[in-house]
């Protein structure tokens, strides 16, 4: 059993207003503010980014944050990690906090990695016999040893993430929030870092809130989990449960949009007008079968020349595109979209696993991403046909497979 809270969060909001100019508070925003209140005046350019959000987390517990981009996760760590205040409502932890909140939080770019880990574990309110003591510990698992004595502005953003998870993890913070960061790594050290959280929260009594769209990741630490939609709490339970609320919700709402028109938008040179997904009798659908093809369709005008399609399919359980593909994947020869009006039917022939799956589509043109639709439209895939049958697209690893799905164009 967990033992005394170690976070306490009693009707938390925070309200914005569009075209504000900052989300933080400063001097400079507090003084404007004085001579600009034009938006206070208008109920209708409000928001509320999190809104009457009250939960508590134990010391020693993990607790997963899930919901769609623009659900109120973000800003939640925020008011929590000091750096924004809540409009109404409160907050209370016991303990120290470190946060992991954007790539390289807390570091200064033009000082080394060694000096960063002393910057950051005084800015935790370390004293330096603490920082000294988990020093080698800090960069053994960071695996920048090479590296300690090049500033921080050289390094890569998978290396700034590995030392930043480092230095959070292994001072003495009670309590930790980690948003999303992770995904910057590869497989290898997310796993890691899922195994170095549990170890914590095992056998330190530090408390986790972890932010992650790898709903996989969520389920291996996270016993509970908050599901937010629109700045609001939908339910707080057993991972599993939210994990399996969070997809049936993505699932309804695909229904709806499935058939996807998009805003006519003629100031664009290449746009993505409209795009579904449709089964093997070549009707529209979110329930297909794992044995049959499916297509997805795509509706697009361009006024450039070399424009092409990229499509890539991501599994929505394990956050990883299980395979990507572009116009031309399989012809010998690249082949581009004509000027004008143009509708793309792609075939994908049966490789997928039972599973919630979503996509990615983007037109590029000379290696510049023109329009992107990313992740809109949720389709199951299951075994409708009953029969046994064994896929090629995912080993246990979720390991991304390059396919060549039959691209036809009508202009």
């Amino acid at each position: 059993m967990f033992q005394s809270q170690s976070i306490k969060i009693e009707g938390l909001s925070k309200k914005y207003h569009y075209g504000s100019r900052s989300s933080y508070l400063s001097l400079r925003d507090t003084l404007t503010g004085i001579f600009d209140k034009s938006a206070s005046h208008h109920p209708e350019s409000e928001f509320w980014a999190v809104k009457n959000v009250s939960f508590s987390v134990s010391a020693g517990e993990a607790m997963g944050l899930i919901g769609a981009n623009g659900a109120g996760k973000s800003t939640l760590l925020k008011i929590l990690s000091r750096i924004t205040p809540p409009t109404s409502g409160q907050a209370v932890l016991r303990g120290r906090v470190a946060s992991l909140l954007e790539v390289g939080t807390g570091f200064h770019q033009e000082l080394t990695g060694r000096e960063n880990v002393y910057l950051n574990g005084a800015i935790l309110g370390m004293n330096r016999r603490e920082i000294d003591d988990h020093f080698e510990e800090i960069v053994r698992f960071a695996d920048t040893k090479d590296f300690l004595d090049t500033p921080i502005k050289h390094y890569s953003s998978g290396m700034r993430v590995r030392l930043a998870f480092a230095v959070a993890a292994h001072l003495n913070a009670e309590i930790l929030f980690i948003d999303e960061v992770l995904s910057v790594g590869d497989a290898e050290f997310q796993q890691k870092c899922i195994r170095k959280m549990n170890d914590i929260t095992t056998n330190t009594n530090k408390t986790i809130i972890y932010v992650s769209h790898n709903l996989s990741s969520v389920s291996k630490l996270c016993r509970r989990s908050v599901l937010l939609d629109k700045g609001q709490i939908v339910i707080i339970d057993q991972t599993q449960k939210v994990i399996e609320t969070y997809l049936a919700r993505q699932e309804s709402q695909s229904r709806i949009e499935n058939k996807l028109k998009f805003t006519n938008n003629t100031n664009k040179q290449a746009q993505i007008l409209e795009t579904a997904v449709l089964n093997h009798r070549n009707r529209p659908s979110l329930r297909l079968d794992m044995a049959k093809p499916f297509f997805i369709k795509i509706s697009v005008r361009t006024a450039l020349s070399h424009t092409g399609i990229f499509l890539g399919i991501t599994s929505d359980l394990y956050d990883k595109y299980i395979f990507q593909s572009f116009l031309g994947d399989g012809s010998g020869k690249q082949r581009y979209l004509k000027q004008g009006y143009s509708q793309v039917l792609i075939k994908i022939n049966p490789i997928l696993n039972e599973g919630i799956y979503s996509f990615k589509i983007s037109l590029v043109n000379r290696g510049k991403g023109i329009d992107t639709i990313d992740r809109r439209i949720v389709f199951r895939v299951q075994n409708l046909s009953g029969l046994p049958y064994k896929s090629l697209s995912q080993n246990s690893k979720g390991a991304l497979v390059l396919v060549h799905p039959e691209w036809h164009i009508a202009s």
